[in-house]
């Protein structure tokens, strides 16, 4: 199954969410190491070609995107929805200034704490990943729990590894929701983790005329909810691209 397969040819009025980790990407050890598989430039120019509109909404920093995906011409949604890419400029949820001091303390604290490669610092939020050391998840999510009550940020489990964010209610699914055409014939949402889920929840609000297609990514780690959400199963990003071309 393809997108043209199910929405025809012209994709006027088809609009494309797309996760990034685990989606258009590989999961890594590396974080930084992350980069598009291949092909995922030439499906997504296609898409648009074709009349689609296609919105990467990701945990990653928008910065971080756009030095991957900047010249397709896509919109750029990172941190969950505190940050969004506009014509080349980083623009910040109005709530999220004050809370910066809280993270990059944190964020100095946790890079003490732990080895080098295990915190990714995003300027709003951070992740502690414990993929290449399994051992220390029990201790890593304690010290997040404790640094999320004395500061007041917010701790939220990720693949092997989990995040401080500060506790502004928006999401994967309030950036989708502002991005939502009424008249859209068609919304695709596709992900892996636990943080899509909102994304995918808010597809279930369009209206009756609007066909709804929730993809999701298999992984090992892949968490029950996600996979109990799914309309379309794809094994890997590599069949994510062929959906995507078909």
């Amino acid at each position: 199954m393809g997108i043209r397969k199910i929405f025809g040819d012209d994709l006027t009025g088809v609009h494309v969410f797309t996760d990034f980790d685990g989606t258009l990407s590989n999961i890594v050890d590396v974080p930084s190491q992350a980069g598009p598989v291949e092909g995922v430039g030439r499906a997504v120019a296609a898409l648009r070609d074709d009349g689609a509109s296609v919105t990467v909404v990701s945990g990653r920093p928008v910065v971080f995107l756009r030095t991957h995906l900047g010249r397709l011409g896509v919109d750029l949604v990172g941190l969950y929805g505190l940050e969004s890419d506009a014509y080349g400029e980083t623009v910040r949820h109005p709530e999220a200034e004050r809370w910066i001091p809280a993270i990059r303390s944190t964020t100095a604290a946790a890079a003490v704490r732990f080895e080098p490669g295990m915190v990714e610092a995003k300027g709003l939020s951070l992740t502690v990943h414990f993929r290449g050391r399994p051992e220390m998840a029990e201790q890593i999510e304690s010290w997040a729990r404790e640094t999320a009550e004395r500061t007041g940020l917010e701790a939220r489990p990720a693949k092997q590894s989990i995040e401080l964010h500060p506790p502004i209610n928006f999401d994967k699914g309030s950036a989708v929701r502002e991005r939502l055409d009424p008249l859209a014939r068609g919304v695709v949402m596709i992900g892996d983790d636990v943080g899509d889920l909102p994304a995918y929840e808010a597809l279930d609000e369009v209206g009756p005329d609007t066909t709804h297609l929730k993809v999701v990514v298999k992984s090992s780690e892949l968490d029950g909810r996600v996979a109990a959400i799914a309309d379309l199963t794809l094994d890997s990003p590599d069949d994510v691209v062929a959906f995507l071309n078909c």
